[in-house]
């Protein structure tokens, strides 16, 4: 049954008033509501994006189990490290003393997929740069290993375009999962134009799952490289993707998103 127009108004407006900043006194994750979130359980950075859960309609509600993993702002720290930042030591990777790392993330996914009957591994940007595992390797082996880490899809950050579109170009080509931004423009970039994509509907089971990408409309602000893509506000382009996904039969999108942070 394809959702009704009400419902996704709804839903547009809800995304509106997600992405209004947080009243006084709120704390910076307030807007998530994941029911599972590895960036947090695993250490494998800080969660810097709006992943969040929403349906159309009390049927929706009742039929859906979903589990949602999210990362953000990883800034290519594939190993673990310590508290500190610093490196761990082969002894101390088996110890609590030791966090994060690309291996633990994939690991706790999995053991996630084996538990739920349907699970989502999404990124909300922050992927690029920030250590010496970048600048050494950049963004083909970075796609290889998010590609074996089996990510669903990911939003465009600020740190993905301050390496320069034809970076996050190369990238999107060797990732093989989406990269989301319903709310960018990408027609004035010979290297982005057609690479990101509004949203996913993809099959789960016996549910069809939309996944909306919103991209933070300070990207251009905070980008350290220019940027030849637009962002507009999502209310502009929300109800018309969602309308996209209903009438490609989804009753449950995600917003995945850096924006809001």
């Amino acid at each position: 049954m394809v959702p009704t127009s009400a419902p996704m108004d709804a839903f547009a407006e809800r995304l509106a008033e997600l992405m209004s900043p947080p009243n006084e006194g709120e704390g910076r994750y307030w807007r998530t509501n994941p029911k599972h979130g590895l960036a947090a359980t695993i250490g494998l950075g800080i969660f810097m994006g709006l992943v969040m859960p929403l349906v159309f309609g009390k049927a929706a509600r009742a039929d859906t189990n979903l589990t949602v993993l999210y990362t953000g702002d990883v800034a290519s720290r594939m190993e673990p490290s310590k508290t500190d930042g610093t490196p761990c030591t082969l002894e101390e990777r088996a110890t609590d003393a030791c966090l994060g790392g690309l291996a633990r993330l994939a690991g706790q996914a999995n053991l996630e997929r084996a538990r739920a009957s349907t699970v989502l591994l999404l990124d909300a940007g922050g992927q690029f740069g920030g250590t010496a595992f970048w600048t050494q390797h950049k963004q083909d082996v970075l796609a290889d290993l998010m590609n074996r880490t089996r990510f669903d899809a990911m939003a465009a950050g600020a740190a993905e375009f301050s390496e320069g579109s034809e970076v996050l170009g190369k990238f999107i080509r060797t990732a093989q999962f989406p990269i989301l931004g319903a709310n960018i423009g990408t027609d004035r970039d010979p290297y982005l134009k057609d690479q990101i994509y509004p949203m996913l509907a993809t099959d789960r089971g016996v549910q069809r799952l939309g996944l909306l990408g919103i991209a933070d409309l300070n990207i251009p602000q905070k980008s350290k490289a220019p940027v030849n893509a637009t962002i507009v506000p999502i209310e502009a382009k929300a109800p018309f993707w969602l309308k996209q996904l209903g009438f490609m039969g989804t009753k449950t999108v995600v917003a995945v998103s850096s924006a809001g942070a």
